[in-house]
């Protein structure tokens, strides 16, 4: 699942430097999440949210937390997100390390490796942030994600 490395036959592997080759990775499916919870930051990233719970739709039209998101962000768009997020009706728990966002409404594009399917319910590998969405508000729903659990033989 790393993908391909093009290369000339005659070419030698220097750490760091790969010349003339290429790499080549699949295409990793996309769904649309719905933002649930927010993680505080830590270290460089204090005073924002740094990771996301993102949600899907269950058929019922009720949200089920997928997974979180934390990689794919800039500092900027943390911050917009912090922003946006504390100015909505949020759910502060005393100690704890993240709100819960009561409505949720902010809406993201999430990549990742592979889709699983554990005793029932479903999480991704490798998840990580491609887009905030403001073109479209359909949230991706549980047996759309399905769709994609690969069959381990």
């Amino acid at each position: 699942h790393e993908g391909v490395v093009i290369k000339p036959p005659e070419s030698k592997y220097t750490p760091g430097n790969r010349g003339y080759w290429k790499k080549t990775k699949p295409i990793l499916p996309t769904f649309d999440f719905l933002i649930s919870k927010a993680f505080y930051g830590k270290g460089k990233n204090a005073g924002v949210y740094s990771s996301f719970e993102v949600s899907a739709l269950r058929s019922n039209g009720e949200l089920r937390a997928i997974g979180n998101v934390g990689i794919g962000f800039s500092e900027n768009e943390m911050e917009k997100l912090t922003n946006k997020i504390n100015s909505q009706c949020i759910n502060r728990i005393p100690t704890s390390e993240f709100v819960e966002i009561e409505n949720p409404d902010i809406l993201i594009e999430v990549a990742c490796e592979k889709v699983n399917l554990i005793r029932g319910h479903i999480s991704m590998d490798f998840a990580r942030k491609v887009s905030i969405r403001t073109d479209k508000n359909d949230v991706t729903t549980i047996e759309e994600m399905k769709k994609f659990v690969r069959k381990v033989e």
